[in-house]
């Protein structure tokens, strides 16, 4: 696997990573149970051996940082662990915190975090699941006096919508990297965050390939009031069977090669779809057909685009 530079950093990154937060809770349509910690571990390492070299995890993903932590804790050479960091109460649920409270609540999640990945420093930790403005001039000095700390080398945001990806990229030397949802049916990020990530040098993560499962055969799953993007699911699923692909073949191979990612991101319960989405990233980017084909389906300005609508 060929690695590149991740925006601006000194960091080499395979253009495939691995999502834990199956692996540590209930997720995706159906709620499947994550697999027991032994063949969790397993699902790490098999992702490592195969070059996979950015693992994403996070406090709220149940025990997704404890078994990330220990599948590579005896390991020198390890893979960039990225984690999360919330930046309001009742683990980023409540009100946002201000002040000490805000501090003290970052040096925990941090000295935690180091503690549950047996690491001295975390390569990169994100500020997770932002959806509005929220570079405070308090919140960028405890991100400088961090990463002078040693603690952090590398500050990111995830993000939901448009506004906060925006936020994030005025200040580029505050935050290197930036995680955005973005699938075959979710393209908002297209036109503005995506070229602006290029132009500045801040490293850019796809997240959501499968839209939590909906570019999968759980689509089908879906109940009646999603009937909506039952159908736009459909309609990929069409176009990737008169190609002779799979849905979620399709829709990895739309993600893993964007030109303007870094990252593109992956989760999964078993090695077989491990396997899956490895042979996927393989057979190379899409053709300009099929990338014509998709086009017209996009979800434009739709409730549907955020699952947190979904009711489930």
């Amino acid at each position: 696997m060929q690695y590149r530079k991740f925006g601006s950093t000194n960091l080499q990154v395979a253009p495939i990573g691995l999502g834990t937060v199956e692996l540590g809770m209930p997720y995706e349509i159906g709620l499947p149970s994550p697999p027991s910690e032994k063949d969790s571990i397993a699902l790490l390492r098999r992702a490592y051996e195969a070059g996979i070299n950015y693992i994403d995890t996070a406090p709220v993903y149940g025990n997704s940082e404890e078994l990330v932590g220990k599948a590579f804790a005896d390991i020198a050479d390890k893979p960039i662990l990225a984690t999360k960091v919330t930046l309001k109460e009742d683990q980023g649920k409540g009100a946002p915190l201000k002040g000490n409270n805000l501090r003290q609540h970052l040096e925990t999640s941090i000295t935690n975090s180091l503690k549950m990945l047996h690491l001295d420093c975390l390569e990169v930790l994100q500020i997770h699941s932002v959806e509005d403005n929220f570079a405070t001039e308090e919140l960028l000095e405890l991100t400088a006096d961090f990463r002078h700390r040693g603690l952090v080398r590398h500050w990111g945001v995830t993000t939901y919508g448009e506004t906060a990806p925006m936020e994030v990229l005025a200040w580029p030397e505050h935050f290197q990297m930036l995680q955005v949802a973005y699938n075959a049916l979710d393209r908002r990020m297209e036109t503005e965050v995506f070229p602006r990530c290029k132009q500045i040098g801040v490293g850019l993560v796809l997240r959501s390939a499968f839209f939590k499962g909906v570019l999968s055969d759980r689509a089908r799953h879906l109940p009646d009031h999603l009937s909506e993007l039952t159908q736009a699911a459909l309609k990929v699923e069409k176009i990737a069977t008169d190609a002779g692909l799979s849905l979620p073949e399709l829709a990895f191979r739309f993600n893993a090669y964007n030109p303007f990612s870094n990252i593109s991101l992956f989760g999964t319960t078993s090695a077989l779809e491990m396997d899956a989405n490895l042979d996927a990233f393989q057979a190379g980017p899409l053709s300009d057909d099929i990338l014509d084909q998709l086009a017209p389906l996009v979800l434009h300005d739709s409730p549907l685009i955020n699952p947190s609508t979904w009711g489930f």
